[in-house]
């Protein structure tokens, strides 16, 4: 009898459905038992064997999970559950008598590859649980870490190879993240100055980032003779309130326009004459009573001057009188 030998591949071709655990099962099938080769590692549930001799007449696969023997030459295999399992060749032939040969073989079913993330210093990242056998892995979402610049997954905690995300996982593994450091940009700092231009009450020097916004202030202070009008920057003028955008220094200085005078009022200067040409009501009064006055004085004279002439008339009368009766 010629020497047999067992082909042991895994594949990806069989329809499988599967409900799988969400912690991994890692206990054997079996009891450890003797067996004459270790096939190692698969990370998929089907299993291809293929019988690799000659001269055999029937071929048996006992695939050492309870399941019913296949006589079939290369037949593939499904197992239900992650584990290690004994699978038991039998093959016969009538070569010189007859013989029957025995071999065992050991596999340990792994289940599909689980991809785990070491973040080294990042966020954790969620492991990925393949669905199937030599198919690329969906790339997770960059994490972010405060002050470092992700640089992508690594094969190796040395980060000498980039993982290729396009490649056909046939393993488990643990990818590890790569960061670089960089500097963060202190934002310039500007002074906000305030002129008030003779006010009476001085307002203090403030500070904001480049690129922000501050708010212009209200102001309650006063000089004499004007009222605040709002506040002047470059060509600009801006109300208390408005929002200014600082890119730069800023130089602030306050409006004033001339103060309006009401007629009549206390504030007024003398001589000030607030309407023009235009005599105000009491001067108007004031001239109403003088020109009556000198009107009652014209008369009082006219009628001293016709009380004295009616005198005299009558004492010229009473004197040519007089003579005439002596």
């Amino acid at each position: 009898m010629q020497s047999k030998n067992i082909i042991m591949a895994a594949t990806a071709l069989a329809v499988i459905s599967l409900v799988l655990s969400a912690i991994p099962l890692d206990q054997a099938s079996a009891e450890e038992q003797d067996y004459d080769v270790d096939y190692g590692s698969f990370y998929s549930y089907t299993l291809q064997f293929v019988f690799d001799g000659s001269n055999a007449e029937t071929i048996e696969w006992d695939f050492g999970d309870g399941s019913p023997v296949s006589t079939e030459w290369n037949p593939s295999h499904t197992y239900a559950e992650k584990g290690t399992y004994y699978v038991t060749q039998t093959t016969t032939n009538s070569y010189n008598g007859g013989s029957t040969t025995v071999e065992v073989y050991k596999v340990s079913v792994m289940g599909f590859p689980i991809i785990t993330f070491d973040s080294l210093g990042g966020p954790q990242v969620q492991e990925i649980q393949q669905t199937a056998y030599g198919v690329p892995a969906t790339k997770p979402a960059d994490p972010v870490r405060s002050g470092y610049e992700f640089g992508g997954w690594f094969t190796s905690s040395d980060l000498s190879q980039e993982y290729d995300w396009s490649s056909d996982v046939k393993r488990s593994m643990t990818l590890y993240a790569k960061w670089t450091q960089v500097s963060e940009e202190v934002p310039e700092t500007f002074e906000i100055t305030f002129e008030v231009d003779g006010g009476s009450i001085t307002v203090p020097t403030a500070t904001a980032d480049s690129g922000a916004s501050f708010v212009l202030p209200s102001y309650d202070g006063e000089k004499e003779g004007f009222e605040f009008a709002g506040w002047r920057i470059g060509d600009d003028i801006l109300q208390p309130g408005d929002s200014v955008t600082v890119t730069g220094d800023v130089n602030v200085t306050a409006v004033w326009k001339e103060a309006s005078v009401t007629p009549g009022g206390d504030d007024d200067e003398p001589g000030d004459d607030p309407g023009g040409d235009e005599p105000s009501g009491d001067d108007s009064a004031d001239s109403e009573d003088d020109g009556l006055f000198e009107i009652l004085i014209l008369l009082g004279i006219v009628v001293v001057m016709i009380v004295l002439a009616l005198y005299a008339y009558h004492v010229r009368s009473n004197g040519n009188g007089g003579n005439r009766r002596r």
